[in-house]
């Protein structure tokens, strides 16, 4: 069974307001809050969430396993082993990563392009 509390304290630890979560899958703010204290939700609308919290929907269903917040980390511990909703958070960290080098790449082109300009009109 899902725990769909879960959603206030990740949002928080992710610094994202709930009415700003609920706009973004299509909720009013009680809908989601509703949601949350039924403990009742559609697959769709709590893939959105997941995706939205950028966080494996399994997350809400790991029941009995350690919660670690830090910051916009989380982290499901179980039995001190890795659980396969880290692994898949990982992966998805790792490709941010990844883009955000590429990205860094390009600016240090255009930076380097720019430098060299400016040195030309100075000569």
């Amino acid at each position: 069974m899902a725990n769909l509390l879960k959603i206030k304290t990740i949002a928080k630890a992710k610094r994202v307001r709930l009415d700003e979560l609920a706009e973004a899958v299509g909720l009013s703010r009680g809908g989601l809050l509703y949601i949350m204290k039924n403990n009742s939700i559609k697959v769709e609308t709590l893939e959105k969430i997941a995706i939205y919290l950028k966080i494996p929907v399994s997350t809400f269903f790991e029941e009995g396993k350690a919660m670690h917040v830090s910051g916009s980390n989380i982290a499901v511990v179980n039995n001190g082993n890795q659980s396969i909703g880290e692994s898949q958070e990982l992966e998805m960290l790792r490709k941010e990563i990844e883009e955000c080098r590429k990205e860094n790449e390009l600016l240090r082109k255009i930076i380097d392009l720019y430098e060299r300009g400016e040195k030309k009109q100075s000569k």
